[in-house]
């Protein structure tokens, strides 16, 4: 009785997959090979460190201060902690 489901399901076209299952597969493969050369170049283009020079839109260049800013490197402009100018309270 089991060798006889067995033969039906080998004959079967069950599992057996067609030019599309191979066509899909192969256009994935290609299309992370391109997402992954595109991230190595933009990833190449990242700066080692992010000290200083991170600035919004609007706020001064790197390396310009403002009064009563701290220069660069200062224990209180390197703290992720505390006030900001901007916090009203």
């Amino acid at each position: 009785m089991v060798t006889r489901a067995l033969l039906i399901l080998a004959d079967s076209d069950v599992g057996k997959s067609g030019p599309l299952g191979l066509l899909v597969t192969v256009g994935l493969g290609v299309a992370v090979y391109f997402l992954y050369r595109s991230m190595n170049r933009h990833v190449k283009n990242v700066p080692d460190t992010f000290d200083g020079g991170t600035s919004k839109a609007g706020d001064t260049k790197a390396g310009d201060t403002k009064a009563g800013d701290t220069k660069a490197g200062d224990a209180a402009s390197t703290s992720k902690a505390g006030p900001t100018e901007d916090s009203r309270g």
